[in-house]
């Protein structure tokens, strides 16, 4: 992951966008690292990589997700067939900003963001 850092950084890039990857999250510490020394922000779809300096994310929690399904399995034990259960998601959307890394990066944010998000 280090490499494909710094080859994005190489290429000029604006911004990092981290899906929920397991190989990338787990190389985190190091994505963070490099685009931190080249004052680059890091979004990711993990709540833990705005802890670890990344700068924002925007997505359900873990929780949240796992009480969505576990309402479907409560369903299916109630007696509705699987088939029958429409495909859904958690329905709390949370914003979580890491104020260090938007100093760190010079960055002001809108106040309708920091209204709703959890700061970390």
């Amino acid at each position: 992951m280090p490499g494909a850092t710094q080859n994005l950084v190489g290429r000029g890039v604006d911004a990092i966008f981290v899906p929920l990857d397991n190989t990338v999250l787990a190389a985190m510490e190091s994505v963070l690292k490099i685009a931190n020394q080249n004052k680059i922000p890091v979004f990711s779809s993990d709540r833990d990589s705005v802890g670890q300096g990344g700068l924002a994310s925007l997505g359900y929690s873990h929780f949240d997700t796992g009480y969505a399904a576990g309402e479907m399995v409560v369903s299916v034990l109630k007696g509705t067939s699987p088939g029958d259960i429409p495909v859904a998601t958690a329905q709390n959307m949370n914003v979580y900003i890491n104020s260090k890394a938007a100093k760190h990066l010079n960055l002001s944010l809108p106040k309708e963001i920091l209204d709703q998000a959890t700061m970390l």
